[in-house]
């Protein structure tokens, strides 16, 4: 049977690893153990994580429509203001900073325990307020002596009780009354400190389409619920805040206009009446026809270009007027300029907040921007000017055209031109009345629903069990993670063994192909060899004589003429025919012996006493009269094994496993290459350790 053969040396075999495995299992065991202990002490050592979910609705579809959201919406530039939900506005102003800071003074997290860990500040404050700027962080030691606390930090001493009220220099805490550690250190942060891990704890994502998740995460439960809480309140304010400002502008403008618009209809209406009391009523179509109909279209329009210009001239006479007054003005509903300069202006507006969230306002950034809003408003100023001056022209324009038809006209009675002019003044004035009741009513019921469908619909619970550390979740992660450590340590321990331990260790330490050595199998070896085999130790001083005999007797097997030549056992030992009968040519050749099936020629005693040619030439006789002769060597420099060695004889190398040293087989593969002498291959023998156990 062919003994088991080592792969080429640049392929790994899965057997060799599970071997390999196997007889590392120690490292294997004790990287699991240490990957359970690291986990064990991961668990003990790991501040306790809890963590509270709240759901926001924002939908803000029941407010009225506003003169800003049916600008946004004629221009196309503010898609969700006209009842999209707008999720990601929403969470940017959840997460600015005016509701942030609200949050961090209510619950007091500008102060940061540093030792015990795993504490909150509000496990030892009731209240803490702190300045918001803070140059360096400031650290201060609260030690128990007797029954009041010892406060020392820089340029800093007290004491106060527990439940009693110190002031220190960058603010005033308040301690609690009880469950106070003996000693802990709490640090005083800067706002911008404060808010930025805030906002690092804190996850705002979309739930659905009109709904917000906030998760906030802290070392202490109530702590969690209380942020959030806070966070939905302050957000809910500000929002109402934000909202009756908008509303609260627009109605008293329209409010204006109504009052004015009702001061011009009384008047109008009495004078009506006065000229129909005094002349009596004239039907206009009797005496003007068409060219009356023509004069009253063009007196209307006129007097509707009047109305708007004096309106508009009022508004830039009085020398305050800003832009979102020019925007709002409904004139302007028909201007694309100015659309679009109050776009581009929102957008700066904008981008100035988010700027001051983070920035001050002598930031670069934030005063270019500020140049740039004052140009835009300048812009839309001269804008407006020059549509003033445009009406004008206009209506200037229309008085020509009335020229004609006042001649025409010149010869009605002037009772009903005037009848007809009342009229018409007074049904203008009843319509634009009507149409600001209207926005005035729609305003009051904007400031009703002020922050449209914002509520709270899934407050926050204090959390029962911490979402960090997980005992389960760490054991299997550092069991598995001790395995994979010790699996690879064993693995790199295995390959960087000097020692020659598997067939792949003697493969890839020699480059040649590498044999298992099984006592009760026989030992092929590839390709046809004839001539003489030498075989010799490979590493250290393995016993060679084991291996050629099986080698020869394998050859026998296969009907071949064999001779062993084994030099490393004595004549007295093994009674076979003497090497001198060889020496001698006297043409006999020696029976075999024992039954093996080929002839053993030994004698290490009388081999010792002859030279190293005489040598070479009985071996160069034995090939003539053999088809192989297998000579086993003691050594690979002994001076018998240096005259046998020749290009034409192939070497096979024996090294035991746990003893031989890989560079050493590695050196005498390289030695005999050098030489010119092909190696043959690798005989692994097994421990010395374990050929006892089998014996």
């Amino acid at each position: 049977m062919r003994a088991s053969r080592a792969a080429d040396s640049d392929v790994i075999e899965v057997g060799d690893l599970v071997g390999r495995v196997r007889r590392r299992w120690r490292w294997l065991a004790g990287g699991t153990l240490l990957g359970i202990a690291v986990a064990v002490a991961a668990i003990l050592v790991v501040p306790r994580q809890y963590e509270s979910v709240s759901r926001v609705l924002v939908r803000a579809d029941n407010a009225a429509p506003t003169l800003m959201t049916q600008l946004g919406s004629l221009a196309g530039v503010f898609p969700g203001m006209s009842g999209g939900s707008g999720l990601q506005t929403e969470i940017v102003l959840m997460s600015s900073a005016p509701v942030l800071e609200g949050v961090v003074d209510s619950v007091g997290l500008q102060a940061s325990v540093v030792s015990p860990r795993g504490v909150h500040a509000n496990q030892l404050f009731a209240s803490a307020r702190f300045v918001r700027e803070i140059e360096t962080p400031t650290s201060y030691l609260f030690r128990r002596e007797g029954a009041r606390y010892r406060v020392t930090g820089p340029g800093f001493a007290g004491s106060v009780a527990p439940g009693g009220r110190l002031t220190l220099p960058v603010g005033v805490v308040e301690l609690r009354r009880r469950g106070l550690p003996p000693e802990f250190t709490v640090a005083a942060l800067d706002m911008r400190d404060a808010l930025a891990a805030l906002r690092g704890a804190l996850e705002l994502k979309e739930a659905s389409q009109d709904v917000v998740e906030l998760a906030y995460r802290a070392p202490d439960p109530q702590v969690t619920a209380r942020v959030l809480n806070v966070l939905v309140d302050r957000y809910l304010r500000f929002r109402t805040s934000t909202d009756r400002g908008e509303n609260r502008h627009r109605y008293l403008f329209l409010e204006a206009q109504t009052d004015s618009i009702r001061s011009e209809l009384a008047r109008a209406e009495d004078a009506l009446r006065g000229q129909q009391e005094n002349a009596g009523f004239v039907d206009p179509e009797t005496y003007g026809g068409g060219e009356y109909k023509q004069a009253l279209a063009l007196r209307a329009e006129s007097e509707t270009l009047e109305v708007e210009t004096r309106a508009l001239r009022s508004l830039l006479s009085r020398g305050t007027a800003g832009a979102d007054q020019l925007a709002a003005y409904p004139t302007f509903l028909r201007n694309p300029a100015i659309n679009a300069l109050l776009n581009r202006l929102t957008e700066l507006r904008t981008k100035r907040l988010q700027l001051l969230e983070t920035r001050t306002e002598a930031d670069p950034e934030v005063l270019t921007t500020d140049a740039t809003i004052r140009s835009l408003e300048t812009q839309m100023l001269e804008l407006s000017r020059s549509y003033l001056a445009g009406l004008e022209r206009q209506a200037a324009e229309i008085r020509q055209q009335m020229g004609r038809y006042e001649s025409v006209l010149s010869g009605l009675p002037a009772q009903a031109q005037q009848s007809f002019r009342l009229q018409r003044e007074v049904r203008r004035l009843s319509e634009t009345l009507v149409a600001l009741q209207s926005q005035s009513v729609q305003t009051r019921l904007a400031a009703v629903g002020e922050g449209g469908k914002v509520r709270q619909i899934d407050p926050p619970v204090v959390p029962r069990h911490p979402i960090s550390p997980r005992p389960r979740m760490f054991l299997l992660l550092g069991a598995l993670g001790g395995v994979l450590l010790g699996l690879v340590a064993g693995l790199v321990r295995s390959y960087t063994d000097p020692r020659v331990r598997s067939l792949a260790d003697a493969a890839l330490a020699s480059g040649v192909p590498a044999l298992r050595f099984d006592p009760r199998a026989p030992l092929l070896l590839g390709g046809e060899v004839t001539g003489a085999l030498l075989v010799a130790p490979g590493a250290g001083r393995a016993p060679t004589g084991e291996v050629a005999r099986r080698v020869a007797g394998t050859a026998s097997l296969q009907g071949r003429a064999v001779a062993l030549l084994d030099l490393t056992a004595d004549a007295v030992e093994t009674p076979r025919p003497a090497l001198a009968r060889v020496a001698a040519h006297d043409g006999s050749s020696a029976a075999p012996a024992g039954g093996e099936g080929y002839a053993v020629f030994a004698g290490a005693s009388s081999v010792g006493a002859r030279a190293p040619t005489e040598l070479r030439a009985v071996v160069e006789d034995m090939e003539r009269r053999y088809d192989l002769v297998v000579v086993s060597l003691g050594a690979l420099d002994a001076p018998a094994a240096v005259a046998l060695l020749s290009p034409e004889r192939r070497v096979v190398l024996v090294a035991r496993a746990g003893e031989a040293l890989r560079n050493q087989l590695h050196a005498s593969v390289a030695d005999l290459r050098q030489a010119g002498v092909d190696t043959a291959g690798v005989v692994l023998l097994d421990s010395a350790e374990h050929e006892r156990r089998r014996a």
